[in-house]
């Protein structure tokens, strides 16, 4: 199963009378099986607050994880393409074999 983190927030320092507004977040994606492993990252930028304001402080993973879901990052399609590396490892499209006079 994937899992997801928050690796990095990035934000103004005042913002429309706000302290400490998200503007860029750096997300993972990851996951393991079988000894394989594989990865996403990038980074989302999110709108600034248009209503209810969650102070800095009292962000959550959950909370940044469900904005940049809600700001363009399809997680789905990361979660397949992370899965997708991780069976290439396990059964790679093209092996490199030893020269057969070798």
């Amino acid at each position: 199963m994937a899992t997801w983190s928050i690796v990095r927030l990035d934000c103004f320092p005042q913002y429309d009378g706000r302290a400490d507004v998200v503007s860029r977040v750096v997300w993972e994606c990851s996951d393991s099986q079988n000894g394989h492993s594989a990865s996403a990252s990038a980074l989302c930028f999110v709108p600034p607050p248009n209503g209810a304001f969650v102070p800095y402080n009292q962000l959550t993973q959950q909370t940044v994880l469900d904005w940049i879901w809600a700001n363009g990052v399809d997680k789905p399609s990361v979660e397949a393409r992370v899965a997708q590396d991780i069976e290439r490892q396990a059964n790679p499209p093209i092996l490199v074999k030893p020269l057969p006079w070798s």
